[in-house]
């Protein structure tokens, strides 16, 4: 009897942690959006509720500072580079990597295209990467991807129509975020997930339905690097840990 009380908290423990994972994330890639969007729903169904002056409501500010932790836990971190970033091997090669002392160069063409390959558990899936669209952010997924920082990260779905590769912590850097052109988050946008002040370090998101889209839009600080066209093998995708990665140069 003790022995199965133990392993039920164990497995209760487990639940509690993915889904705290799961809203960290959520805050991270959407803040304080949900309570807007809610606030705008209900407004207008209560007259007399939004008044001039003082008396007027206020939208509760839920966004979340960057988190201050690793990219990965010790037990399943890989390699340190100190000093400045070189750029990887881009033969598979490169020791697997997770903690910098510095962002990285500019290690890719800035008209180039690659392809981001993931494998986890039975499943392999590729997302699109085009340098066009963003260069800063389209090296540091191609970066990321061949030094295989990647790897060892969750995939997580069910978050509002989004699905996240990556971490929630970084991996000792971060970037200013660039530019969001016009705002828009089509379904199938392949995204670089900026904190709530606009800097990017290394997370990615696919926009998997509308839902998803109509959030980003809202505060449009994440980054597009490309677009997939079959998201709907993305959306039966379960919460897993990436296993392998590779980028490919596509053009």
């Amino acid at each position: 009897m003790q022995k199965r009380r133990v392993a039920a908290e164990k497995r209760a423990d487990a639940r509690r942690q993915v889904e705290q994972r799961r809203e960290r994330r959520r805050r991270l890639m959407i803040g304080g959006v949900v309570g807007f969007l809610a606030l705008a729903l209900v407004l207008p169904l209560t007259a007399g509720i939004l008044l001039a002056g003082d008396d007027a409501p206020t939208i509760q500010d839920t966004t979340s500072t960057f988190p201050e932790i690793p990219w990965l836990p010790p037990a399943q971190a890989g390699a340190s580079i100190t000093g400045p970033t070189p750029c990887p091997a881009t033969d598979g090669t490169a020791d697997r990597t997770t903690q910098f002392d510095s962002a990285p160069p500019m290690c890719i063409a800035e008209d180039s295209t690659h392809d981001l390959t993931f494998t986890s558990g039975d499943a392999t899936f590729s997302l699109p990467v085009d340098a066009g669209l963003d260069p800063t952010a389209a090296n540091l997924a191609v970066t990321f991807a061949h030094y295989r920082t990647y790897e060892q990260v969750q995939i997580t779905t069910g978050i509002d129509g989004l699905l996240w590769i990556g971490s929630d912590g970084d991996a000792g850097f971060t970037i200013p975020g660039g530019a969001v052109a016009g705002g828009s988050y089509p379904v199938g946008s392949v995204v670089m997930v900026a904190d709530v002040t606009g800097r990017l370090w290394g997370t990615i998101a696919v926009v998997l339905d509308e839902l998803g889209s109509t959030l980003l839009q809202v505060d449009p600080r994440h980054v597009v690097i490309g677009t997939v066209d079959d998201v709907e093998s993305l959306a039966g995708l379960a919460d897993a840990t990436v296993t392998e990665v590779s980028a490919t140069s596509t053009g």
